[in-house]
This record gives structure tokens, C-alpha cells and sequence, in this order.
């Protein structure tokens, strides 16, 4: 017996099951009633399927990228303005992530060359962050008062 054929349904639907999914390819298979296979065929086939396909899944790895970019950077605890600590700690991996991938056109790469001028130990790097945020948060403190 042949298989019964699919209506494929208009580009519309298929942006909202997109998007409720996250662009999750059997998810969104599953909630229009065909297989992933058919689903597949129909973006191949229909430039607008295979490009609402990509912009739910570009949407989806920018929420990505912001949480990276949180646990990157931390979560600091400011109290009247003022760095008092961390509710959640950069994470020097995933800073070095960001560098090296983000900042290639900057200058920033793979090369573990390290050049310091901080004593012989060096510096541990949350210490250093810290001492970071705290100098710009006191430069942008100095440049408000100036205004």
C-alpha cells in the first residue's frame, strides 16, 4: 500500500512550530504530524522551509551565545554600584573561548605564548578579573563625575 502523501503546510505554520521548538528539527516533525525525513525533504526543497529552518536555529544559537557569554564574564554582585563579589565566577575556559574565536581579528589566537610582568607566580585569574572590573567600574564612577 503507498504512503500516504503529506500537504505540506504554509511557511507560517511551520515558523511557529520553528520557533516553539527552537528550531529542533524532530521536535518540529513531530508536532506537524511527519516524519524528520519529510520535514528534511520539504527544506531542501522550499527555499523558505530551509530558511526558517536556519534563522530558528541562527535564533537558538544566540541564546546560546548569551548564556556563554554569562558564564564567560560571571555574574557580579553590585551594591550601590559598587562590585561587592560574585553571585557565579567568570570561567577563565570559556573567556579564552570568546578571545581566541571572536577576537582573531583583534590579534587573539592559539598561540600560548604567555608575556608577563606580574611577579614570578603570576596572577590567579579571578583575582585579576576582579581587579579589572573594579578599575573600570571606578573609570566610569571618575567619568560620571566629571559630567
Amino acid at each position: 500500500m503507498p504512503s500516504k502523501p503529506y500537504k505540506k503546510p504554509p511557511v507560517e505554520k511551520l515558523e511557529k512550530v520553528l520557533a516553539a521548538t527552537g528550531g529542533n528539527l524532530s521536535e518540529a516533525a513531530r508536532m506537524l504530524g511527519v516524519s524528520r525525513k519529510m520535514l528534511r525533504r520539504w527544506c531542501n526543497e522550499d527555499e523558505e522551509f530551509d530558511d526558517a529552518l536556519y534563522e530558528a536555529r541562527m535564533r537558538t544559537f544566540d541564546k546560546a551565545v548569551s548564556t556563554a557569554q554569562a558564564v564567560a564574564f560571571g555574574v557580579p554582585i553590585m551594591e550601590k554600584g559598587k562590585f561587592v563579589g560574585w553571585q557565579e565566577h567568570p570561567d577563565p575556559q570559556m573567556l579564552r573561548y570568546f578571545m581566541t574565536t571572536l577576537g582573531k581579528d583583534e590579534g587573539f589566537g592559539e598561540e600560548t605564548t604567555v608575556h608577563h610582568t606580574v611577579a614570578t607566580k603570576g596572577i590567579d585569574i579571578h583575582k585579576w578579573i576582579e581587579l579589572e572590573m573594579t578599575a573600570d567600574k571606578m573609570q566610569a564612577e571618575e567619568s560620571d563625575d566629571e559630567q
